[in-house]
């Protein structure tokens, strides 16, 4: 089997000679990696091309018309995506390789993750050990690096959504399985992803992230689910930094994100994106301070099947934490 790694980029700095040297220190030996530029001036296509990498270097319409190129032109029967700034560990192809292996039937692998940022203790996100229709309905819990896809389930399903900027990742997640692509999953980080102030993740604000989800969810016919990611974007644009939520900031932003509810054909769901926003700020500042809870001693989250549900589960993530 051969795998193709598509690392899209424009001006990547630094990093990028540690997302490169990670590529070429696989230890399977068929191991693809091609390089989709933007119109780099740093050095970086200079870089990749003295390699020997498969590098092309042109405008684009941004990082998922990039990748979407580099699928197109990789060999590769997997196919996987890394960002200039993350890595992969040495033994991560062999593992997916081999998972395919084991389960012929199998469409995607997906796995652990390192998250680093600065200042903060180095994290490993554990994703759900099953996935079916409902796993990831209020929100991603996959992380993109050391996730691959088969050539085949991606020609099922078809390319990324260009319309979709941020959360293209969750939203071909969705696709994969609601077209009953099975995916396995690798209990054990294979990557690691830094979030820093030039990247996406630590320089977009969380709600954007939600929004397109939502959008994703919306795309999908889960409109209920939808609505509730837009309370959760509501939830995220009152985050202050010091990871609290405002609460005096809370009501406007719900009242925004209620009226693109409306926009959006969802306003019949309204109450709960409301109901989805005080679940979320609980489930954001509980990560830092008990105070989290005030959010939920209202009756706005207990009023809500959806909410409900958010609640339930973030419990459950929590105690799957907890005992990791």
């Amino acid at each position: 089997m051969r795998v193709s790694v598509i690392t899209p980029c424009l001006n990547p700095g630094d990093r990028f000679v540690r997302c490169l040297d990670s590529v070429s220190a696989q230890t399977y030996g068929d191991v693809e990696h091609v390089i989709v530029d933007g119109g780099s001036t740093d050095g970086a296509v200079e870089l990749a091309r003295s390699r020997g990498l498969h590098v092309i270097s042109e405008p684009d319409n941004g990082q998922t018309d990039a990748l979407n190129k580099g699928f197109a032109l990789a060999s590769g029967d997997c196919l996987g995506w890394l960002n200039a700034d993350d890595w992969l560990v040495a033994e991560a192809v062999d593992h997916v390789v081999e998972t395919f292996a084991a389960n012929p039937e199998v469409g995607w692998v997906y796995c652990d993750c390192t998250i680093r940022r600065k200042g903060a203790v180095e994290e490993v996100v554990r994703a759900p050990a099953r996935l079916d229709k409902k796993t990831i309905q209020f929100g991603n819990l996959l992380t993109q690096p050391g996730t691959f896809v088969a050539r085949w389930a991606l020609d099922r399903v078809g390319p990324l959504d260009e319309e979709i900027h941020l959360a293209m990742d969750f939203d071909l997640w969705l696709r994969l399985l609601d077209a009953g692509v099975p995916a396995a999953y690798i209990p054990e980080p294979l990557a690691v992803f830094e979030v820093h102030s030039s990247s996406k993740t630590g320089s977009i604000d969380l709600s954007e992230f939600y929004r397109e989800e939502s959008l994703a969810l919306l795309k999908s016919g889960r409109r209920r689910q939808a609505a509730a990611g837009l309370g959760r974007a509501a939830a995220a644009a009152a985050l202050t930094g010091n990871e609290r939520v405002d609460a005096a900031r809370l009501p406007e932003a719900i009242e925004r994100f209620e009226g693109m509810a409306v926009e959006w054909g969802l306003e019949s769901e309204r109450r709960v994106v409301r109901a989805a926003a005080f679940a979320e700020a609980a489930r954001l500042e509980l990560q830092v301070s008990r105070r989290g809870l005030r959010h939920l001693a209202r009756p706005a989250p207990w009023l809500s099947r959806t909410s409900l549900e958010m609640i339930a589960g973030g419990a459950t993530r929590w105690a799957r934490r907890r005992s990791a």
